[in-house]
């Protein structure tokens, strides 16, 4: 734990030796991922790509608000229809949008832009 809260510390740009506190806190809907070695990590798919370890739309709640045509053209017109991946890395990592803007949750704890409805790509 030390170690990674050191290297986690430099990735922000701190000393790894920067003091820090425990802090108990409650969290709702938050992702967290394991940690394996690289010789036995999942691919993203194992989990994210089917229903067989966790059912994402049904079990968790992560459908779209609406179906698919409709959530898109709240922002675009028709457009071709690309892969799952690409399209939330375009909309989460790229332009930083919250999840409410597609889904009917919000997950306020990443700092995401919650008026990306509307704004052109």
């Amino acid at each position: 734990m030390n170690t990674a809260i050191a290297q986690g510390l430099t990735a922000m740009g701190y000393p790894p030796d920067e003091p820090y506190d425990w802090v108990l806190t409650d969290t709702y809907q938050m992702l967290n991922h394991g940690i394996s070695p690289a010789a036995n990590a999942l691919a993203c798919a194992d989990c994210h790509g089917g229903i067989d370890r966790m059912d994402l739309q049904g079990d968790l709640g992560y459908a779209l608000k609406a179906d698919r045509s409709s959530v898109c053209i709240q922002c675009h017109g028709t457009k071709e229809n690309e892969s799952f991946t690409v399209i939330h890395d375009k909309h989460v990592k790229d332009k930083q949008y919250d999840c409410s803007n597609c889904h009917t949750f919000s997950r306020p704890e990443r700092g995401l832009a919650m008026n990306g409805v509307g704004i052109e790509d």
